[in-house]
């Protein structure tokens, strides 16, 4: 137990509060790869939106074929 002034303070074992961080920096690993995998969805999102916008609002090509007379 610690003291601080009169606040008694429990602190768990060190070997679990080793554990604990390990958890913790885990956790927050799997944040990161997460916000990542957000953030490349939705770059991909916005190029295929953009695109597909660009394939339906520009004009149609004329495709030539020679007629079979």
């Amino acid at each position: 137990m610690t003291e601080f002034g009169n606040l008694s303070l429990w602190l768990p074992p060190l070997v679990e509060q080793h554990r604990i961080v390990a958890k913790v920096e885990a956790l927050m690993a799997l944040c990161n790869r997460l916000e990542a995998a957000l953030t490349t969805a939705d770059t991909t999102r916005t190029r295929v939106l953009e695109a597909l916008l660009q394939e339906a609002l520009e004009p149609p090509t004329q495709c030539w074929m020679p007629r079979n007379e």
